[in-house]
């Protein structure tokens, strides 16, 4: 193995350097349109859930909210989150 000619040759690791960059070029470019797939269901998935939210406080007005509803004693109520900067950058990459 170490006998033929052109193997381990400057030109030959600079071929092999250049086909693995192109491989991990590849990956690379995979992984970042999964985690911008990811970054937009993530946001539908935070509007809906938002919408929700903005749906039961108003059918739930009349009786005071959840926490009237449910006559809950401990009762706090919980803001909606902000998009995280990755995801934001993610979108408008």
């Amino acid at each position: 193995m170490w006998l033929l000619p052109g193997y381990r040759t400057p030109i030959y690791m600079l071929n092999r350097i250049i086909k693995l960059q192109a491989v991990v070029e590849i990956v690379v470019n995979k992984i970042r349109d999964a985690l911008r797939l990811i970054a937009k269901q993530n946001a539908k998935m935070r509007t809906a859930l938002y919408q929700n939210h903005l749906a039961l406080d108003y059918l739930l007005t009349q009786k005071g909210g959840v926490c009237g509803k449910f006559n809950l004693n401990n009762c706090s109520m919980v803001t909606p989150v902000k998009p995280h900067p990755v995801s934001e950058w993610l979108l408008n990459y």
